[in-house]
């Protein structure tokens, strides 16, 4: 990973440039045994690649951060997302070292085309996305903040 040095820029600091791709930061979630890095969303080829980053927040423990994943047939990304349950917990690491932790509060599908889950919000929550296996429909799985930035 490329070392930040302290001069770097607020934005810079938030995100890391690796092999032309914008990282942001890593997503843990242990109950699944799911770790992998968080880039920039920028067309359909990102998503082959990891977890996207959909909304302008950064991994900050503020507004409603989404992010996206593929439900791949091979078990990476988020195809294990439906094993998820309403109290378990989703660890995110940003590029300056900061540990957030968010607890799972629902879990629910919604029409592919039904966008108000990326709408930012005051409180600090994080919303996971992926879509079913035939892409019907998207499971979205919401989690609000309980501790950031140690």
């Amino acid at each position: 990973m490329n070392e930040l040095d302290n001069d770097s820029s607020e934005e810079l600091q938030n995100e890391v440039e690796i092999d032309s791709t914008q990282m942001y930061g890593i997503i843990n979630i242990d109950k699944l045994g799911m770790q992998y890095p968080i880039i920039k969303y920028e067309t359909e080829a990102s998503l082959k690649k990891s977890i996207c980053k959909l909304s302008t927040n950064n991994i900050d423990g503020t507004g409603n951060l989404c992010l996206i994943g593929h439900n791949m047939r091979n078990k990476r990304f988020f195809s294990k997302l439906n094993n998820m349950k309403v109290g378990d917990e989703v660890k995110l690491t940003n590029m300056l070292g900061n540990v957030y932790i968010y607890i799972v509060t629902e879990m629910y599908y919604i029409d592919p085309d039904d966008v108000s889950v990326l709408e930012n919000t005051d409180e600090a929550i994080l919303t996971l996305i992926t879509c079913n296996r035939d892409s019907s429909e998207r499971l979205v799985v919401r989690a609000e903040l309980i501790n950031g930035g140690n």
